[in-house]
């Protein structure tokens, strides 16, 4: 385990990795999570806040109660023990990433609510 502090270049410590845990108990959107997705690492995570919104339990990554350490430790185990189940959901993370929150898609997002905004004449 590496606790390296504060790191420029993390994509390149993200390709390294084998995956990505989260255990918060609680959090918004996370964007580490969207990082390590877009660098094709599965994760682990509480199931939090925003966090279910991202990862599809099983599909990208694997979702847990929060505070439930057994549970953690179980599916830290379950994806470490099986490397083409752990690669299968780094591949489904990064299509995920790529297709749902990419920079163009969440720039035509806030122009959306910008333009909507504006057909209805609300104060901003």
């Amino acid at each position: 385990m590496i606790l390296a502090g504060r790191q420029a270049g993390v994509e390149e410590l993200l390709r390294g990795a084998d995956l990505f845990v989260l255990p918060s108990r609680r959090e918004g959107l996370p964007m580490a999570i969207l990082e390590a997705m877009a660098s094709g690492v599965p994760i682990v995570a509480t199931r939090v806040g925003g966090v279910p919104e991202i990862i599809e339990d099983g599909e990208d990554g694997v979702l847990v109660p929060p505070e439930d350490p057994g549970a953690l430790a179980a599916a830290l185990g379950g994806l470490l023990d099986h490397p083409d189940r752990r690669a299968a959901m780094g591949i489904a993370a990064r299509r995920k990433a790529e297709r749902e929150f990419s920079l163009a898609d969440a720039v035509d997002r806030y122009s959306e609510i910008y333009r909507e905004i504006a057909r209805k004449g609300a104060p901003c």
